[in-house]
């Protein structure tokens, strides 16, 4: 903001000729305001310092605005209350005001705002709902203009607040942004910290697939970049802690979707927070109470689709499935052939990772069997099928029908084939029909 007209566009052509930006002006500071009344968010805020800059200053104070300034004050102006507690990163001289501005950008490295031609496996994809819980973070943090361009719109060590991300979610309909992958520790651990914050208040049982659904959006994508890391096993155990925490306090099927919110997370994320809750549900239920036997269950359910990259192939339950999807007869068979190895890839992404309990790659390997043999990739029958692999199956198949047929449980056992009938499976399904809130009909 400067008064002077022609100061105001010399100075916004020095600016935008030499950093990549767009530079708003304003006379007055009622336009000032009025600007920033409209929701945009600034990265710097240049303003010349006279008695009516009290009011502006006032304002940005009131909204606990955390963008940096730059104040241009003449030897005889005012002094300003409230100053002090603001952000300034220079205060100059008017007629020094082009090369000062220039320098403060450059050693505050404001014009390092686009990174051009970014490899997106090297971005981390975060929920903006889920980064408004997060802050403040450590971390860069972008917007994705295009596939392979990024804008930076906050810097690390940068004061942001909830209120300005969700502008950008509310205003500009931004669902995701990003970090670097480099800052993946940051971001797995502010998300523990989370988690671990709401189990020592004491989480209600009900919200708790909801928030492993939500945090597992960002332990998918880091795991999708980097493997199976020590920070992503340790953090799937947290999330695990919860569901076996949650479930002690109410082993119930009833109100599966209750806190969860399919519009602010991916299919795959979903599907496999509600399945870790109903695999520990019905283990409660035949008496594997265990804290060994639950924790396999939900690493199981966090990581049996591990090597599908999309909802689309998660969603998808056989490899027939594939030929309803169309297109070039080598794209569905590759396709095919993805959907029947999955199980064995995922088993041995599994079985190659440390500091995991046993047993967990088996029922991997087996999530895709049936009673009957039909199943893939082994078809395998209810006689080769362990335990824990057909208590997962009867688990995976209640949340599948759940999310994609809306049925509800007792709808699913009453329309589960006699196949289950039959060894282990017979078992399981009469405990779950024992359970209060599900009777046979």
């Amino acid at each position: 903001m400067m008064r002077d007209a022609e100061a105001r566009d010399v100075i916004r052509f020095a600016i935008e000729s030499e950093f990549k930006c767009e530079v708003v002006t304003a006379g007055s500071v009622t336009r000032v305001i009025d600007t920033l009344l409209e929701g945009e968010l600034y990265d710097l805020l240049v303003l010349e310092m006279y008695t009516q800059s009290s009011k502006l200053v006032r304002f940005l104070l009131s909204v606990d605005s955390n963008a940096p300034l730059i104040l241009l004050q003449s030897k005889d102006a005012p002094s300003i209350p409230g100053v002090d507690r603001m952000r300034v990163l220079a205060t100059l001289q008017p007629e020094n005001a082009v090369a000062g501005i220039r320098a403060a950008i450059k050693q505050s490295n404001l014009n390092a705002k686009v990174t051009l031609d970014g490899d997106p496996s090297e971005f981390v994809r975060i929920q903006t709902t889920l980064l408004m819980k997060m802050v403040p973070l450590d971390a860069d943090v972008f917007i994705r203009l295009s596939p392979k361009k990024y804008l930076r719109i906050f810097q690390s060590g940068d004061v942001f607040s909830a209120e300005d991300l969700e502008r950008y979610y509310l205003k500009k309909n931004i669902p995701y942004f990003y970090c670097r992958v480099a800052d993946r520790h940051v971001c797995l651990n502010k998300l523990k910290a989370i988690v671990q914050k709401k189990l020592t208040e004491g989480i209600q049982p009900r919200d708790v697939p909801g928030l492993v659904a939500e945090t597992a959006d960002i332990l998918f994508e880091v795991m999708d970049t980097e493997g199976m890391t020590p920070e992503v096993v340790s953090f799937a155990q947290t999330s695990i802690s919860a569901v076996i925490q949650g479930v002690r306090l109410r082993p119930q099927l009833s109100g599966l979707l209750d806190g969860l919110d399919m519009a602010k997370g991916t299919y795959r994320a979903t599907h496999s927070a509600l399945l870790a809750h109903v695999a520990s549900v019905i283990g409660m239920r035949l008496n594997w109470v265990s804290n060994s036997t639950l924790e396999k269950l939900g690493f199981a359910a966090l990581f049996h689709d591990s090597t599908l990259k999309s909802d689309e192939l998660v969603k998808i339950e056989t490899p027939e499935e594939c030929d309803e999807i169309g297109g070039y007869q080598r794209e569905i068979d590759n396709m095919k052939q993805i959907v029947l190895n999955h199980p064995l890839m995922a088993a041995e992404v599994i079985r190659k990772a440390k500091d995991l309990p046993p047993e967990i790659d088996m029922i991997i390997a087996q999530h895709h069997e049936r009673p009957d043999g039909t199943g893939f990739p082994n078809k395998i029958n209810h006689t080769q099928i362990a335990p824990l692999s057909a208590l997962f199956i009867v688990a995976h198949e209640i949340v599948r029908l759940h999310l994609d047929k809306k049925l509800t449980v007792k709808e699913i056992l009453v329309q589960l084939p006699g196949e289950y009938k039959q060894g282990v499976f017979k078992q399981i399904i009469q405990a779950l029909r024992t359970m209060t809130d599900v009777v046979e009909v």
